[in-house]
């Protein structure tokens, strides 16, 4: 897996949450586990840290309030990739202003 993938969920909560995006740096792959941001296709409060993106044909946000770290075999089959500059600079974008001081 690599990093801005898109795995689908295998959670029961799949309906909320039907995909994750891998954000975690290759460099830590060892560890057994991935950060990744869930894609949901509900609206945010907060667009400015949740972007928009296309997967699988559905519209689904990555709400970057919901960042977590899972163990890499609760990770589905990858169906997609972010990793294009415009969409990996949307994603780290949102990280940034989530975790940046103000």
């Amino acid at each position: 897996m690599q990093q801005f993938d898109v795995c689908r969920s295998q959670a029961k909560s799949r309906d909320g949450f039907p995909y994750f995006v891998i954000v975690q740096s290759r460099e830590f792959d060892r560890t057994g586990r991935r950060v990744v941001i869930p894609l949901t296709p509900e609206l945010t409060r907060y667009p400015e840290i949740a972007p928009i993106f296309e997967v699988e044909g559905r519209q689904v946000v990555a709400d970057a309030l919901l960042i977590f770290s899972i163990p890499t075999e609760k990770l589905g089959k990858v169906v997609a990739s972010l990793a294009d500059q415009a969409s990996a600079e949307r994603l780290i974008n949102a990280i940034d202003r989530l975790i940046g001081r103000s």
